[in-house]
């Protein structure tokens, strides 16, 4: 949760290739995803975040805008309608 939360509040991204997490982020375009447990790696991405200010403000708007594309209450309400009403359908509710 914390990744959409950064991501809501336009904070650019820097995490990890786990759980959900490339299910959320796209690297290089609303984030950073970086190899768990590489610390070279976690290095070099937070140089270049840290040093990169126009990277820093794409990543930040790219993740809100996807948040607020993917991750809307309309679109949430919108899909768990369709999970329900598949489910009755078929029975299985």
């Amino acid at each position: 949760m914390g990744v959409l939360e950064a991501m809501i509040c336009e904070i650019p991204v820097l995490a990890t290739l786990v759980g959900g997490v490339p299910d959320v982020i796209e690297n290089g375009c609303d984030g950073v995803i970086i190899e768990a447990g590489d610390v070279s790696q976690l290095a070099a991405a937070m140089s270049q975040l840290l040093c990169d200010s126009e990277l820093r403000d794409r990543l930040a708007r790219a993740g809100h805008r996807r948040v607020m594309r993917d991750c809307s209450a309309d679109l949430i309400v919108q899909q768990l309608e369709q999970y329900w009403h598949r489910a009755i359908t078929r029975g299985e509710a």
